[in-house]
């Protein structure tokens, strides 16, 4: 097909006085075709079954003018024998070919022209709807990755947790089995901090000291 450039191109000095013959050139399948003179939007150049319907609709023309012809004749000269019915068939046939093919060139254009947008169009979302299918399964394995990584985060947590609940526990009991220790000791026992002031103290150094248990 003619690009639209190259149509604007051809059909501008179709409509002035001081239009010139020009020359244009157009690449097509390696070769060259040449356009000149004022020819600018040709028909005939445009697609190759377009340049067999013209092919064929000229050929119909010259049976159908032949046979009536013919008709014509074989009422003006009675005398002259024409193979009427010799020719009868093969002219029938003849149409009958010709309009198949007619048909079949009409379907090729009402297919290029009307049912290659809608093909392209339904390419166009098989395309888009595989593009999304993908995007969807990449998006899908993304959160899956991101669901098991924060269940793998959640899981190392709780573990931290109950192994921190468990050290408190065991500081606990610790302090507790120190207590008691203290407690029991038969000796009077105290510490002091590094502001000297006493932090612990036992029952028998409070005896010992004179203080009064609280």
């Amino acid at each position: 097909m003619i690009r639209p450039r190259v149509l604007r191109e051809l059909a501008a000095p179709a409509f002035s006085d001081q239009a010139q013959p020009r020359a244009f050139w157009r690449r097509k399948a390696g070769g060259q075709v040449r356009m000149m003179g004022k020819i600018k939007l040709s028909w005939w150049r445009a697609t190759w079954y377009n340049r067999v319907a013209c092919i064929f609709l000229l050929v119909l023309l010259l049976a159908l003018v032949g046979q009536s012809v013919i008709v014509f004749l074989h009422q003006r000269i009675p005398f002259i024998d024409f193979p009427r019915r010799r020719l009868a068939l093969p002219m029938m046939a003849g149409t009958v070919f010709l309009t198949a093919v007619l048909g079949l060139l009409l379907w090729l254009t009402f297919k290029r022209l009307a049912l290659r947008p809608m093909e392209q169009e339904i390419d166009g979302r098989r395309m888009a709807e595989e593009e999304l299918q993908e995007v969807y399964v990449h998006l899908e394995n993304k959160f899956r990755e991101r669901t098991e990584a924060l269940e793998e985060s959640n899981q190392h947590l709780r573990q931290e947790v109950d192994e921190r609940h468990r050290s408190q526990l065991a500081i606990q009991s610790l302090h507790r089995y120190n207590e008691l220790i203290l407690k029991s000791a038969g000796e009077g026992l105290f510490g002091i901090d590094n502001k000297e002031t006493i932090s612990f103290i036992n029952p028998a150094a409070t005896r010992l000291f004179g203080y009064e248990e609280r």
